[in-house]
């Protein structure tokens, strides 16, 4: 049945659809947004002249069209529209750092302690340092590894993950901060590399538009056929405040297929067949 009203009432936020412009193939969903405002704006120029220099008429040029999300949530897919770089699967990687604060324990004329993990590196250079720390938590000494403990030095062993310290340096019951590379059996990693820049993508924008007459609900579909995802970006986080807003910004671009930098579409789910 046709649509009898052109009077709406919209309030519902968006749910944004991004497609990779090459492929088709859609990069992100965002469903879970705090905030989506569509942005249009252009420049106008008069000619003036006269008693009083008043504006005669006007002439317009560089409209322009951004959409701006909050989502509530942090999705690997919009991280990669950001940086460029798409979401990479990582299997048995070392790439990841890990820390972890160690009790040591008397071991002999010695003292050690045992990492959860096996520390991966060449022989002798598996951890590189270890931090013994004072009883606040801050560093009280900096240890480096050799190939056997003796006075500002330590020894690991990977078979038995073991750290074998100077029981001057570390005394048992002292905490000692390692950072070290265990092998990771699956990651994901997200670059912000100098030499990639944030994508250009097709986005679908599904709201709802309700007749203000009848109060029957529409579908509208707001359609950005070429946009440029902004390069300003930032997650702030505080120890006692909300979760994250994953903030994202996306420019309308003109595209090959026509100068329309969007469509909004409204249509009758019972019109579908």
């Amino acid at each position: 049945m046709a649509i009898d009203t052109s009077k709406f009432a919209v309030q519902q936020i968006f749910t944004v659809d991004a497609f990779n412009l090459e492929t088709g193939a859609l990069e992100a969903r965002f469903e879970d947004l705090k905030n989506s405002t569509l942005n249009n704006n252009g420049t106008t120029v008069y000619a003036q002249g006269g008693v009083g220099n008043p504006k005669i008429i006007g002439f317009s040029h560089s409209k322009e069209a951004t959409l701006e999300i909050e989502s509530a949530v942090i999705t690997g897919g919009a991280m990669g529209i950001q940086t460029g770089s798409g979401l990479i699967d990582l299997t048995s990687t070392t790439l990841i750092p890990f820390d972890e604060v160690l009790t040591v324990a008397t071991d002999g004329s010695n003292t050690s302690a045992t990492t959860t993990y096996t520390a991966t590196g060449a022989s002798n250079t598996e951890i590189g340092f270890a931090y013994v720390l004072n009883t606040d938590g801050t560093i009280a000494k900096t240890l480096t590894q050799a190939s056997a403990a003796a006075s500002g030095e330590f020894a690991y062993t990977s078979a038995d993950k073991k750290l074998t310290f100077n029981a001057a340096d570390a005394p048992a019951g002292s905490k000692v901060l390692v950072v070290y590379h265990p092998t990771v059996a699956s990651a994901y990693q997200i670059s912000n590399s100098t030499e990639v820049f944030s994508q250009n993508v097709r986005l679908h924008c599904k709201t709802l538009f309700r007749d203000t007459c009848t109060g029957k609900d529409y579908v509208g579909v707001l359609v950005i056929y070429k946009a440029k995802a902004g390069e300003e970006w930032s997650l702030e986080l505080s120890a006692d405040g909300d979760p994250a807003v994953h903030a994202i910004s996306f420019e309308a671009l003109k595209s090959c297929e026509s100068p329309v930098l969007w469509d909004i579409f409204i249509y009758d789910t019972d019109d579908l067949t």
